[in-house]
């Protein structure tokens, strides 16, 4: 049985999975994160924003933060952003570039 906490983080994580331009909500809702810093990636900012949760954003999964707590998995809509976000392919999103 998933807790509150979980089942708010699965929540977020499927609505932004189901728009279409992941990428564009993320910078029309002012997400912008960190390549490479599973705690700061646009994809977390967004989950606490939205799910007043602290998680770290994996590749292809995500668990709480502190860490040792497991999430899931991330849907794979989600996943390819993050997998392009951390190639560098959105430095929109990158927080530690001039916008």
């Amino acid at each position: 049985m998933a807790t509150a906490a979980h089942q708010a983080v699965v929540n977020a994580l499927n609505v932004l999975s189901h728009i279409d331009d992941i990428p564009g909500h993320l910078k029309a809702t002012g997400m912008r994160g960190v390549v490479g810093e599973p705690a700061a990636c646009p994809v977390a900012v967004y989950v606490v924003d939205q799910a007043g949760v602290d998680v770290l954003i994996h590749q292809i999964t995500w668990e709480f933060d502190p860490p040792g707590t497991s999430g899931g998995l991330l849907p794979a809509p989600v996943a390819a952003f993050v997998h392009e976000f951390d190639r560098g392919l959105h430095p929109d999103r990158d927080r530690t570039r001039p916008e």
